[in-house]
């Protein structure tokens, strides 16, 4: 690079004179909002290193020549003589009125609007406009590293670009992963942009706020910000109808409000030079993706690595300064930002920062570039910092995991400096600048405090609800949530799903073990595969990604799996792991309770740990697909999003090939349990069973075996859960504690599918018992034989498979009751379960005669003692009942009759086990299978 002119110093109290055109008025765009915005610095930040000085004006600040038209010549050699005194950060501040002009020349000076004779001086304005901008152009090039000129090309830089290009240019930037191509809803995309400019625009005169949003790895954030930049494209789909959902006020403010972008993923993913220029300035990481950003050309030919390393080049060799790529941040926000502050007076631009939290997973420099970077100095001519005992290289060297996942980081910029000096005495130097999980934290306060001096408002994008909030803690800045990520329900799933079988002329052949084979309908497929992918976006597309791939014959789970691993999903290595170290993570997942994420769990980790990893899935539930449940009508539904919790099947099958089976549980229906203290690890033995269940090639006897394998595994889930959770939530409603719950909330059914017995909802017995296991019992005699501990322990099945109106026996003991009919306190409680897995009940012959049958016989051995009115029968059925019925229970049997269809199996089981029944179809032993056309489908 050549060596710059010397530039002359200006006198104290010389004049400059601003360009300005005959449209304008001094102010240069449409009435009202055409002022080039004031420097607004919000939020005072402290003295430091790396902030540029004071702006001396704004361009509205300098004179206009009179008339309000262009210069004239004799005023030209003056200009020109007041533009040679000028210093970089003037310069920029006058090129960036110049530049904005240019931008938006069109609308300023609209053809139907102009005077005829203004008309025809608009095209000599407008030349003489880019002469000036190229002449100040080409002066500020001669300042800077040959690197950045790019970022002065009117004509291929993406700061100049119109909204519509610009927008696809910096979408990117901005690459899903999935893209969701496969399940993208329009209405769904319309409800998240609508939801977000709502939040930022009630907002907007806030100087504290800071966008967020929040959702685990897959869930949707990236995707949601590539949403918001192409709503202000014409030809965005989002754009139309956010207009007709949303009021003219709001969208026309959010149509003028640019947008500004950086990423630290995809094309300029995190790397370890982060980090060495995290050490020469914390928002330096953030403002080298600005510019690249900006200065990105639409006919490619950008390469973010080549560009950054060039950056950290010149800073270190004192070529370029923090400050000058700040004040060009300043000329970006100036060029492009045209609001009046008095009408905003918090912010003209909007910052999009996604996936900052990868900072926390950049690698470590390696020693060679290390040491290379060491002899570089900062523009103070300090040496970079360095650990300074073998416990900060400890720290240094460990994995970012713990802040990724919400942890706090430890080791402060004070520590890293001690032994600085030691280090550049010779020593060797075998660890990054700073962690990884630092240098995440610091750069997004950098980069709030950067924003805000430039009049932007941050919105980044974190699966950590930890790495938000600290940041409100450390700056006081006030989180707001402008994107409510919802689970993909399985009807989604189902449809892409189905139409991809269709497409590919595929399909799903189930092999039973009696030698009959069937293709399963596209329906039934794609429910199945829906709730597999667990409300995971990722995950679902790698579900229908695996349908894609998938060879003639060629097993499905199987191939299903490979495609899930945590690390082809992003997700944490650890988050399977923490599924096999953590039995009450897999209990609120296969139970379904909404936690806190700041509320601990183990160790004082907080869940969100589990979140973050994506261990669990958690987003918001949509309205329209919530689940209802008799608990759960106790309450009103409230306004706010209501946030959801399940647990990917995939991995639990997953968890379950890594734990191996445990001796504590029977291996076989009917063998002597050890009696011992039950463990929070049996939920995995129990787990083991339902998997070994699901596999039985019969699907009658699956459902049985399953039903009491299901039953031990959920009495261990809610025990852990009662122990380790305050209060239980699911689906945004409050559950009763399980020592106080009634039989209608583990079995949920509502009238006509409830008998005649008051006391199924008034009675409340203790579900925080776990069972130990499974035994058989022959006879109601021999049952009732035994005392209330033991019978209390179990899960008990009949041994014949003919036993009269009774497949299996639960007992539960009474904490309370306020019906005098029913049970009394400290009193067991017999369940008596029926199994059905018939398309169609018929209630009279399946139900109440049954159920009058078991009363009976259950009578007899029971003599005249109390468990006639502490004694419930109740049919589990696999099917979905059907809505018109023609029996109500309530009036046919005077009898505490419950009977549960599929839906309300999921209280009885949890999403977690549900979500085995619904997928059990396909998940064993199923094979795709090519078809030769899609009608066969439907056999």
């Amino acid at each position: 690079m050549s060596a710059p002119k010397r530039l002359r110093t200006r006198k104290p109290g010389t004049m400059t004179t601003a360009w300005s055109d005959p449209a304008d008025g001094g102010a240069g765009g449409l009435p009202g909002c055409g002022e080039a915005p004031a420097d607004v610095r919000g939020v005072a930040e402290p003295a430091g290193r790396a902030h540029p000085a004071a702006d001396p004006s704004g361009p509205g600040d300098a004179p206009v020549a009179s008339g309000g038209g262009v210069m004239s010549s004799s005023s030209s050699s003056q200009d020109e003589s007041d533009e040679e005194a000028l210093s970089l950060e003037p310069m920029l501040i006058r090129l960036a009125e110049l530049q904005r002009r240019l931008l938006y020349w069109s609308v300023d000076h609209p053809a139907d609007c102009a005077v005829e004779q203004q008309r025809s001086t608009l095209p000599a304005q407008r030349k003489k406009l880019k002469e000036a901008v190229d002449k100040l152009s080409t002066r500020i090039k001669l300042l800077l590293p040959c690197t950045l000129h790019p970022l002065f090309d009117r004509r291929n830089a993406v700061l100049y670009l119109s909204v519509p290009r610009r927008a696809a240019k910096l979408c990117e930037l901005l690459r899903p992963n999935p893209g969701r191509h496969s399940l993208q809803d329009k209405e769904v995309d319309c409800e998240l942009v609508r939801r977000a400019v709502k939040e930022l625009h009630q907002n907007r005169f806030d100087a504290r706020i800071f966008g967020t949003i929040v959702g685990f790895p897959g869930m949707g954030k990236t995707y949601l910000m590539r949403l918001l930049l192409m709503s202000q494209a014409a030809s965005a789909p989002a754009s139309s109808a956010a207009v007709e959902i949303e009021s003219d006020e709001v969208m026309s403010w959010w149509m003028s409000v640019p947008l500004f972008v950086i990423s630290f993923n995809g094309i300029t993913s995190a790397t370890s030079i982060d980090l060495l220029l995290a050490a020469l300035g914390y928002e330096l990481p953030g403002v080298v993706r600005l510019l690249f950003s900006e200065m990105m050309r639409q006919d490619g030919g950008s390469d973010f690595a080549t560009f950054r390393a060039a950056m950290l080049e010149a800073l270190q060799a004192g070529k370029l300064s923090p400050s000058t790529l700040l004040m060009l941040v300043n000329y970006v926000r100036r060029t492009r930002c045209r609001e009046q502050l008095d009408r905003h007076p918090t912010f003209v631009g909007i910052l999009l920062a996604d996936e900052l939290v990868q900072l926390s997973r950049a690698p470590p420099p390696s020693p060679t570039r290390l040491q290379r970077s060491q002899r570089g100095r900062r523009s103070g001519g300090q040496p970079l910092p360095l650990p300074s005992s073998s416990s900060d290289l400890r720290r240094c060297n460990a994995s970012s995991s713990s802040d990724v996942d919400g942890s706090p980081a430890t080791w402060t910029p004070r520590e890293a400096t001690q032994g600085a000096n030691e280090a550049m005495a010779g020593h060797a130097v075998t660890t990054p600048v700073m962690h990884g999980a630092r240098v995440a934290e610091l750069t997004r306060s950098a980069l709030c405090s950067t924003a805000k001096n430039h009049s932007l408002l941050l919105c980044v994008s974190s699966f950590s609800e930890g790495f938000i909030i600290r940041e409100q803690t450390a700056s006081g800045s006030v989180p707001v949530r402008i994107g409510f990520l919802q689970l993909v329900e399985a009807t989604r799933v189902a449809a892409a799903v189905s139409q991809v079988l269709c497409e590919r002329k595929k399909g799903f052949q189930v092999t039973s073990k009696s030698g009959t084979t069937s293709v399963l309908t596209t329906e039934t497929v794609g429910m199945c595969l829906g709730v597999l992918a667990g409300g995971h976006p990722r995950a679902a597309e790698v579900l229908i990604t695996s349908i894609e791939a998938s060879r003639h014959g060629e097993p499905f789970l199987s191939n299903f799996l490979s495609r899930l691993e945590p690390g082809k999903l992003s997700l944490a290595s650890s988050s399977v792991d923490t599924l096999c170290e953590y039995p009450a993570v897999v209990a609120v997942g296969l139970l379904g309770y909404e936690v806190d994420p700041e509320v601990p769990f183990c160790d004082s980790i907080p869940w969100d740990h589990v979140y973050a990893q994506g261990a669990l899935t958690r987003g918001v539930l949509d309205r329209t697909h919530r689940r209802a449940t008799r608990s759960a009508s106790r309450f009103g539904a409230p306004a706010s999003p209501i946030y959801s919790t399940r647990l990917n099947v995939a991995f639990l099958l997953e968890v379950l090939k890594r734990k191996p089976s445990r001796a504590r549980m029977e291996s076989d229906v009917g063998e002597q349990s050890p009696a011992a203290t039950v463990v929070d690890q049996d939920l995995y033995a129990a787990l083991h069973h339902v998997r070994a269940a699901l596999e039985t090639g019969d699907a009658a006897v699956a459902w049985e075996r399953f039903v009491f394998s299901g039953l031990t595994a959920v009495s261990h889930a809610r025990r852990i859960c009662s122990q380790k959770l305050g209060s239980l939530v699911r689906d945004g409603q409050e559950q009763p504690p399980l020592h106080q719950t009634t039989l209608l909330d583990l079995f949920p059914a509502s009238s006509p599918y409830v008998g005649d017995a008051p006391w199924l909802e008034a009675a409340e017995v203790d579900a925080s018992r776990a069972f130990v296991g499974v035994r058989l019992f022959r006879n109601y005699t021999e049952l009732l034989a035994m005392d209330d501990e033991e019978l209390l322990k179990y899960v008990w099945q009949a041994e014949q498979s003919n036993f009269p109106a009774v497949d299996g026996v639960i007992f539960f003991k009474c904490t309370g009751c306020t019906v005098a009919a029913g049970p009394r306190r400290g009193k067991l409680v017999a369940v008596m379960l029926q199994l059905k897995r018939k398309e169609k009940i018929n209630l009279a012959k399946d139900v109440i005669k049954s159920a009058v049958s078991a009363a009976a016989a259950f009578g007899v051995i029971a003599g005249t003692s109390s468990w006639s009115r502490r004694t419930a029968f109740i049919v589990l059925s696999h099917r979905e009942l059907p809505r018109r019925r023609d029996v109500d229970l309530v009036h046919a049997v005077a009898a505490p009759v419950i009977v549960v269809d599929q839906l309300g199996l999921i209280a009885t089981f949890g999403p977690g086990l549900h979500a085995l029944i619904q997928s059990s179809a396909i998940a064993f032993g199923t094979q795709v299978v090519d078809v030769t056309s899609a009608s066969s489908l439907e056999g």
